[in-house]
């Protein structure tokens, strides 16, 4: 007999909403817990209907967003940052997100 385990999804919370200032710089904190290893992090944004991917590598416009630091830091606000934000998380078991 073989015995394995069932690895559950990661859960992933994100803090309150809030408004931020055009030139500041706005943090959306994201909590995740797992039973397993979180093997990656991402952001996802949409707005008008419309499902964007956030590149937090190689850009001074984020930070954050990563195994380590999951939470997504905005950098110089504007009005065009305006939308929905949702943060995934993966493990052995698949994607959880908020």
């Amino acid at each position: 007999m073989y015995l394995s385990t069932i690895t559950g999804l990661p859960t992933v919370t994100l803090g309150s909403s809030g408004t931020a200032s055009a030139g500041s710089s706005y943090t959306i904190t994201c909590y995740v817990t797992s039973s397993s290893t979180v093997t990656s992090v991402s952001w996802h944004y949409q707005k008008n209907g419309v499902t964007s991917v956030i590149n937090t590598t190689y850009t001074t416009k984020y930070s954050g967003g990563i195994v380590g630091s999951p939470s997504l830091t905005i950098m110089n606000v504007q009005s065009s940052d305006v939308g929905n934000y949702r943060c995934l998380a993966q493990n052995a078991g698949g994607i959880g997100q908020s």
